[in-house]
């Protein structure tokens, strides 16, 4: 463990998405505060990013795992659980960061069922998921924490890919309700409204000006 231990000491992290971007910023930051984390990843394709963030924790002297899963599966958020169960111990922790891929602003009448559903399997149900395959941990301890990332898209109704923005949209929803459902045994349930961060899938969006903001000096 780190020389000084965190806020988050003894906590277990499971971060979705985890390879890149946000989330390995936010599984590195964790990590610093004390959590062991675990760093998921979708597909052979990210492992390797999955495992340079795990790496670089265990490195700084924390405590790390990666785990592979497709989080639009039932079956695959249910194998991911128990494999970081296994190795680091069952979460308290859940960042819902992962989210299906849409590249390209399109208009709504161009998105196909098959699309939309594709989507909100990922961005909405995976999250709902996640946060139950967690919750015996979470309830066990009396504490949880389960944070998933919104998009400033929902507030903006910003044109383009509505399956995208939509499910994003419902995610607020969902946590209000998750919320008020596990408040009462000591679980927390907050969604963040990330604005536009300069990644490379952001910029596919077609909105370059919102992104190309001047860093902090």
């Amino acid at each position: 463990m780190p020389d000084h231990p965190g806020r988050l000491d003894g906590e277990i992290a499971l971060v979705t998405g985890a390879a890149r971007n946000i989330g390995a910023a936010t599984a590195l930051r964790l990590a610093a505060e004390g959590a062991a984390v675990a760093v998921h990843h979708h597909s052979a394709s990210s492992r390797a990013h999955a495992e340079a963030v795990a790496a670089a924790i265990i490195a700084n002297g924390g405590r790390a795992t990666t785990v592979e899963a497709d989080v639009a599966s039932a079956a695959a958020i249910a194998g991911m659980v128990a494999s970081v169960e296994d190795a680091i111990g069952g979460p308290t922790i859940v960042v819902n960061n992962a989210a299906a891929s849409v590249v390209g602003a399109r208009s709504w009448q161009e998105i196909a069922p098959d699309e939309w559903e594709a989507v909100f399997r990922t961005n909405v149900t995976g999250a709902l998921l996640c946060a139950r395959a967690a919750y015996l941990f979470m309830e066990a301890r009396r504490f949880g924490r389960i944070i998933t990332m919104g998009s400033i898209r929902s507030p903006l109704g910003s044109a383009g890919n509505v399956h995208y923005t939509t499910s994003k949209s419902a995610l607020e929803g969902m946590g209000r309700v998750l919320a008020r459902e596990m408040g009462t045994h000591g679980i927390t349930v907050n969604t963040i409204i990330v604005g536009a961060i300069r990644t490379p899938a952001e910029i596919t969006y077609g909105d370059r000006p919102a992104a190309a903001v001047a860093p902090p000096r």
